[in-house]
């Protein structure tokens, strides 16, 4: 008797997923660090310019899929 595996149509690099994975993390971790006094300064709010590229982030995720 066979037995039938449910495969994804795709293959999955998990180092891959990881390495890029992390660095988005540390990317947008750099960006928040970074621009917080300076999202203070222009926009009023510290939240200015994390928001934005978390935004931007899961827009190219989501875009990207």
């Amino acid at each position: 008797m066979k037995r039938y595996v449910h495969r994804l149509p795709f293959h999955v690099d998990s180092i891959l997923l990881v390495v890029t994975l992390s660095l988005l993390i540390l990317g947008y971790v750099m960006v928040s660090s970074a621009s917080l006094h300076l999202g203070l300064k222009t926009a009023g709010s510290i939240l200015h310019y994390p928001l934005r590229q978390l935004i931007h982030i899961v827009l190219g995720l989501f875009l990207g899929w």
